[in-house]
């Protein structure tokens, strides 16, 4: 048809002004350094006002840098002598476990909030990186081709556009491909054909599975972080093009990777705002709900599941039902050691302990590396976990190495936007 892939390498042009911070430092590890509110203040106060440092000398008791500054409500100050003598002694007899439990409440919700002011501070330019590239495919290519260029380049996604109406229709994955391979298979379509059609005939295909970014669902460069997520969230989304000021072209594609990092790389708190582990703050999916596969499940069966149940992978766990790996459902190795068409298919009928030693001959292992964490690792382990790392899914097991939760990046920025 004479189409050809087009490949656009978009590089920053605008000037690096002063909201463009390029300083990185260390990360997560200065999110320390809280002391307690006294369980007098929390209660006797109505209404708190925080800040992270001293803001001069005063009559009471010297208050050490990072201490919470906490400002009594208008109602407070002018409460009666008796009155406050009344309350204080009415705080004295409650039990200490109430007392630590509202203040442990209100660290929470004081750490939330600063992580919400945070993204509501920065927009979607001072995520980018500063130079990048986005592979951009017309739909009139074939989807095989598109599916090799994604490979090439190492990209997650790609927007596709169409000549046509000449305007974006879409974004396509390499999980995307995987799954329209296999529900071509069921449909006794051969990898033959599906390789001849376009990425237009295949999204029209009425029969076709769609593509998880069926509509193009884009956003402003200038866009605050914190809606960017929201708009990942409501739309239930893993990629956000951002389009420059212009309207022309797709300048990234965000996903929640990119926002943690983000957030790790550039946030600083003194407070000790996330000592609470993941799974007392319900980060995660744990116990009955974690979808977990043996080694010996057969690797076309765990894509239908991990298709079924929507999620982009799974911990691999062996006769003991201890988690040895972690199987991605955008794992090409079935795909990469086959060596015609016959055997693409054929390979569905491999186990996935049997994908994971045929990715680890071909010198892949380290490709989605299995991090794991325990349930009772704090909320500040796991940033700094990441930040180590850099993993889109951590594994939470028990002394046993039994797989007892699983937290992903996603669970991660949700839990600040609920």
């Amino acid at each position: 048809s004479g189409a050809t892939c087009s490949i656009v390498c978009l590089t920053s042009v605008w000037p690096t002004s002063s909201h463009k911070d390029s300083a990185r430092g260390p990360v997560v590890r200065r999110l320390i350094r809280l002391l307690d509110p006294p369980p007098r203040l929390l209660q006797r106060f109505a209404a708190t006002q925080i800040s992270g440092a001293a803001s001069g000398p005063s009559s009471g008791p010297r208050r050490r840098k990072h201490d919470l500054a906490v400002t009594p409500s208008s109602e407070a100050l002018a409460m009666d002598p008796d009155e406050e003598n009344e309350g204080e002694d009415e705080i004295l007899t409650r039990a200490p476990s109430d007392l630590m439990l509202n203040e442990r409440a209100v660290v929470r919700s004081t750490g939330k909030m600063a992580i919400r002011e945070f993204l509501h501070r920065h927009t979607l330019y001072e995520v980018i990186r500063d130079s990048g590239k986005v592979v951009v495919f017309d739909t009139n290519i074939p989807i095989q081709l598109a599916f090799y260029a994604l490979l090439e380049h190492d990209m997650p996604a790609a927007p596709l556009w169409d000549s046509a109406s000449r305007g974006f229709v879409g974004l396509m994955s390499v999980t995307d491909f995987i799954d329209i391979l296999r529900h071509y298979h069921r449909r006794g379509i051969t990898l033959d054909d599906l390789s001849a059609r376009t990425i237009a005939e295949v999204m029209s295909d009425a029969e076709g599975r769609r593509l998880q970014h069926s509509t193009f669902l884009g956003t402003a460069v200038d866009t605050l972080v914190y809606e960017a997520c929201t708009t990942l969230q409501q739309h239930h989304q893993r990629f956000l093009p951002i389009i420059p000021p212009d309207g022309s072209g797709v300048l990234s594609i965000l996903s929640y990777y990119d926002v943690l990092n983000f957030l790790v790389a550039q946030f600083r708190e003194q407070r000790r705002l996330f000592e609470d582990s993941v799974a007392e703050l319900q980060i995660g999916t744990y116990g009955e709900q974690v979808v977990t596969v043996d080694r010996n499940a057969r690797l076309g069966d765990v894509l239908d599941l991990m298709e079924e149940r929507d999620i982009s992978a799974v911990p691999v766990v062996d006769d003991d039902k201890r988690a040895v790996n972690l199987y991605s459902r955008s794992d090409i190795t079935f795909l990469a050691t086959a060596t015609d068409a016959e055997s693409v298919i054929s390979n569905l009928d491999m186990t996935v302990g049997q994908v994971l030693e045929a990715r680890q001959a071909e010198g892949d292992a380290a490709k989605d590396h299995m991090h794991t964490c325990s349930a009772e690792t704090s909320l500040q382990g796991i940033f700094e976990l990441f930040a180590e790392v850099g993993f889109h899914i951590v594994v939470c097991v028990d002394a046993e190495g039994r797989c007892t939760g699983i937290v992903s990046v996603r669970d991660l920025i949700s839990y600040f936007m609920d």
